[in-house]
């Protein structure tokens, strides 16, 4: 709250006004405000939330970012991972609803950068299964919007499931070959 609340509500002030927020006046004797990436000013959801004050758009931002990760959790376990509906519900929820997002609802841009893992694996998984450079872009387009949502921390551990989801998947081939 009293961090984020006051970027966002800067941003939105700024933007209102039709001007890009580059100084923040209020940290110290002026820290740069577009230079900071937690602020999340250039990461394409925040934009609908413009109309709202600080307190409302975080809330609103969390609850959409709780639906972003149970479905892209469902379609990965769903139709990359050939589970059942109810099994790929589960997992949906467990992944949304679970200790590691609700432990980060203070910290919004973390939850908006950790959210978008089930959809990079399943971008990942279909451009590997299928050869397909219209998924691999995809999931470079994923990867872009975890990067401006502002916790590279998160992004970081992003492709090291990625990079992890990759050595299984070359393993597995291997061994198949094998057979």
């Amino acid at each position: 709250v009293g961090y984020f609340y006051p970027y966002w509500q800067q941003r939105v002030e700024a933007l209102r006004a039709g001007s890009l927020p580059l100084w923040n006046p209020h940290l110290f004797l002026g820290v740069p405000f577009l230079g900071n990436i937690q602020t999340g000013l250039f990461y394409p959801p925040n934009l609908p939330l413009i109309p709202f004050d600080a307190p409302r758009a975080v809330a609103l931002s969390y609850v959409a970012h709780l639906w972003v990760a149970a479905a892209g959790m469902y379609l990965l376990a769903r139709y990359r991972l050939q589970v059942g509906r109810p099994a790929a519900f589960l997992a949906g929820c467990v992944f949304a609803f679970g200790g590691f997002l609700a432990a980060q609802a203070g910290h919004i841009n973390q939850v908006q950068t950790a959210v978008w893992l089930p959809a990079l694996a399943f971008a990942y998984l279909a451009a590997h299964q299928r050869r397909s450079v219209w998924w691999a872009l995809i999931g470079g387009g994923i990867i872009a919007l975890q990067l401006t949502a502002g916790h590279p921390q998160e992004l970081y551990l992003s492709l090291v499931c990625i990079g992890v989801l990759a050595l299984c998947e070359a393993v597995r081939a291997a061994v198949s070959d094998d057979d």
